[in-house]
């Protein structure tokens, strides 16, 4: 979705059409884990009509069983002259070049529904900075939250995209570890608050609110114990990044 985001706004900077080649390193029917759904393509090539695409034409193209083992190396080649082409735009500066977002979607959002994904059950250990609270305390915070009266869903790797896609939408607020699902709540604009350490928050998801510590360890469940205001803040910055989106897209 990164990748689909840069071509997107690519596109809609430079007013010309974008082919996205993506090569993936296995077979077309890879599964990472015998318990996943969907594949890696399955899921992009079902999000794909959701981005809003008035202005633009992006196209992609899968390479699978690809032998471009250095693309994987350079996949940042050209980083700086997308940021230059995009600097020089009219666009707010305050837009980032893996900034876009999903159309409308006729999903309801239900009144204190909270959605939460996690780390604790990835079929691998995340790099570090991802490591959050673990299962146990992430149990202990949805007590938390439901005794705030709210409910709560969790989602991971091995949710089906299309409910990925409804619990992230209908929620409230989405409550995450910085990765998984993250794109899907930035492109709908859905207010969020992510358990971080690091700054590559900051550029992946700038409309989030971040629970932010020197070490994941330092992560406390009291926190979300007045959730409410936590979600209020969290929504103001949604709504900030929604403005900014709108007034990119209509320029």
């Amino acid at each position: 979705m990164y990748l689909y985001n840069v071509a997107h706004l690519r596109s809609h900077v430079i007013q010309s059409p974008v082919n996205l080649e993506v090569h993936w390193y296995s077979p077309e029917n890879y599964l990472h884990h015998f318990e996943d759904p969907e594949t890696l393509p399955e899921r992009a090539e079902y999000l794909l009509p959701f981005y809003a695409n008035n202005t633009t034409e992006v196209t992609v193209t899968n390479v699978f069983d690809s032998t471009h083992y250095s693309l994987y190396s350079k996949k940042f080649l050209h980083f700086k002259e997308q940021g230059e082409i995009i600097t020089g735009s009219n666009r707010p500066s305050s837009i980032k070049t893996n900034d876009w977002h999903f159309k409308d979607i006729d999903i309801s959002v239900v009144n204190k529904k909270i959605t939460i994904w996690h780390s604790a059950l990835n079929s691998e250990l995340p790099r570090h900075f991802k490591r959050t609270f673990n299962l146990k305390e992430w149990d202990q915070l949805k007590r938390v939250l439901e005794l705030q009266g709210y409910s709560v869903t969790f989602i991971d790797y091995r949710t089906p995209i299309r409910e990925v896609l409804y619990h992230i939408a209908s929620c409230e607020c989405v409550i995450c570890y910085e990765g998984m699902w993250h794109y899907i709540a930035k492109n709908l604009n859905k207010p969020m608050i992510v358990l971080t350490k690091d700054n590559i928050t900051g550029f992946h998801t700038p409309n989030a609110l971040k629970y932010k510590v020197r070490k994941v360890e330092q992560h406390q469940i009291s926190y979300f114990y007045d959730v409410e205001n936590k979600i209020i803040e969290a929504k103001y910055l949604a709504e900030k990044q929604k403005k900014r989106m709108r007034l990119l897209y209509e320029n």
